[in-house]
């Protein structure tokens, strides 16, 4: 599996005992792993080089604002140097969609 994140991690299990339990052999479970491309805006890994990372991430639910932090927090406590984590966060909501939230 390519994609960082627990939640990445949590939902290639919950996949893989959902395909298993639908009749899928373990070799079919592994290449549907293997072959997954993510899905758009999701821990999209949009620029990396030795100094820097961009991660294009549509959290906009608290769960997922909070998955996408600790992900970022716990990249940069593994490594060796100096770095640090920053987000920034744009809220597009609209008036209508805040009252049906």
């Amino acid at each position: 599996m390519n994609y960082p994140g627990l939640v990445n991690v949590e939902n290639t299990v919950g996949a893989s005992a959902l395909a298993h339990f639908a009749g899928a052999t373990a070799n079919e479970i592994k290449a549907g792993i293997e072959d997954y491309q993510g899905v758009a805006r999701r821990f999209d890994i949009r620029f990396k080089s030795d100094e820097k990372i961009y991660i294009d991430d549509y959290a906009h639910h608290p769960e997922e604002l909070k998955a996408f932090i600790t992900f970022g927090a716990g990249v940069v406590s593994r490594e060796k140097d100096d770095r640090h984590f920053s987000a920034a966060f744009v809220f597009a909501y609209t008036g209508f969609r805040c009252r049906i939230c």
